[in-house]
């Protein structure tokens, strides 16, 4: 789980919308907790593949409210496929 919740937190640095000012912040040199204070109260979108209906319902019952709770980040799951996923992230 906490391998799951720094990738979404890092995702913060690629992109995220929240009414505050966003920090940058460098995760190879920051602590846990620089991480995930500079994190709250932000909205981090993830794209993934969402063709396994239990891979769906443990993402959205378990993970989406776990990264609310434990680090207040709104977290977005949007739908993609494979290719569509990695060539996205790789021109951004």
């Amino acid at each position: 789980m906490q391998s799951i919740c720094l990738f979404l937190i890092s995702s913060i640095l690629v992109g995220c919308s929240s009414a505050k000012e966003q920090v940058v912040v460098d995760t190879s040199k920051a602590s846990w907790q620089e991480i995930t204070g500079a994190a709250k109260g932000s909205t981090v979108s993830m794209m993934m593949w969402v063709g396994d209906p239990l891979i769906n319902r443990y993402m959205h019952t378990y993970v989406v409210p776990s990264v609310k709770e434990r680090f207040n980040i709104d977290l977005e799951i949007s739908a993609g496929q494979g290719g569509d996923i990695v060539s996205y992230a790789v021109t951004r």
